[in-house]
Order: structure tokens, then C-alpha cells, then sequence
């Protein structure tokens, strides 16, 4: 996607006769509260938009993590971060409509509450 196109997903046009949050080109797996972050960083703290982006896409990893670099040794671009940041949306919004019954493969199944083990016996001790 385009610079414009992401930017037009993400920067607040206004607000809606109910009070949501109105952008030129809506994507429902871009959170409302993304978009109102990154304006009330740029009006309130009166930062860029290029550092509200970066504030907010460094809030989806865990602390004391960076995101990964999409280019190993090279600055990352402001436009870099943008698709990060809606590519990140849209697969969380995707999972979360989907749905899972397993998880990661490096969890123990016997301590996963997202699988059903009712078919399989379990030795207890």
C-alpha cells in the first residue's frame, strides 16, 4: 500500500454523529483507539506524526522489546512503519476473527486453555 493510502487509514478526519472516529479510507481491523492515539499524541504532547506512529507501533511489542526491522542495516523509514503498524492491525483482527483452537506450538497442550483435551485420557498421578 501507499503512503497515502496508510496514511489515509490512519490520520482522524473528524468525529461521527455518535462520536466515532471518522478517517478518509476505513479499515474495521484498524482500531479506533489506534487512530485517536496518534491524534491526541500529535495535538496534545505536540509531537510528529512520524513519532505518534512510531510511539504507537512500539506499544504493540512487549516491553523491553523493539519491533524486527523489515531490512537488517538499514534505517527504518517512516513509511516502513506505517504498513507495520496496519499490517499488524489487520493480522490481529484476522486471528481474532478466526479464531484458534491451538496455540503456539512451543505450549504445553496440558496447561492451554484454548484446547479441548476432553477426547484424550490423561494419566493423573
Amino acid at each position: 500500500m501507499s503512503k497515502k493510502t496508510l496514511l489515509a487509514m490512519l490520520i482522524k478526519c473528524g468525529e461521527g454523529e455518535c462520536g466515532d472516529t471518522v478517517v478518509k479510507k476505513p479499515n474495521a481491523a484498524i482500531p479506533h483507539s489506534f487512530i485517536n492515539i496518534i491524534h491526541n499524541l500529535q495535538v496534545s504532547a505536540n509531537i510528529t506524526l512520524e513519532d505518534a506512529v512510531k510511539q504507537v507501533r512500539n506499544n504493540l511489542v512487549p516491553v523491553d522489546y523493539t519491533p524486527y526491522p523489515f531490512k537488517k542495516d538499514t534505517e527504518k523509514y517512516f513509511l516502513d512503519m506505517l504498513r507495520s503498524l496496519v499490517a499488524t492491525c489487520i493480522y490481529r483482527d484476522k486471528i481474532k476473527l478466526e479464531g484458534t483452537k491451538a496455540g503456539p506450538p512451543h505450549l504445553d497442550p496440558l496447561l492451554d486453555p484454548l484446547l479441548d483435551l476432553s477426547e484424550y485420557k490423561i494419566n493423573s498421578k
